[in-house]
């Protein structure tokens, strides 16, 4: 994942890539394996991918999620290249957890080498969208958030 330094705006992600800053910090899922075993959570790691740093390409923080089980998934940002709107920031990390129908808000704008939990959604799916098993995060042009799920709320694929 990028930095929270970003301007949002440009007309398509390869001219983003072209002329966009490069990337300092990177947020990576990594998933409790054992988690049936080893009653460890899922957490989110903070990367130092610039190559000026006395950090670089080590893990500077690690975010535990408070939950077991989640298996945190396709991450993605409150806001993307294709948002057109230069106010907005990428300041949220939105992590879905694929076992737990959980959808984890990360706060990467306080502290981006130390994000923090910022709120977890649990009825979401369930109650308004009649979803489970949030998968990816996709920003889009209105600014919006759409998580593409695999199953109904009863757990059914779909």
């Amino acid at each position: 994942m990028a930095s929270t330094d970003n301007r949002v705006g440009s007309c398509s992600p390869l001219a983003a890539f072209r002329s966009g800053e490069k990337e300092k910090l990177a947020y990576v899922t990594c998933v409790s394996a054992k988690w049936e075993t080893s009653n460890k959570p899922d957490f989110v790691a903070t990367v130092d991918v610039d190559p000026e740093s006395s950090t670089y390409s080590k893990i500077i923080h690690k975010l535990e999620v408070p939950n077991i089980g989640d298996e945190l998934h396709h991450t993605g940002w409150n806001a993307c290249s294709s948002c057109r709107d230069c106010n907005v920031r990428r300041s949220n990390l939105i992590v879905p957890g694929i076992n737990s129908d959980r959808i984890y808000v990360l706060d990467v704008a306080t502290n981006p080498r130390a994000p923090s939990l910022q709120k977890i959604e649990t009825r979401e799916l369930h109650e308004h969208v009649k979803a489970s098993a949030p998968h990816t995060v996709h920003c889009l042009p209105s600014g919006d958030i759409m998580i593409s799920c695999l199953g109904d709320e009863q757990g059914n694929a779909k």
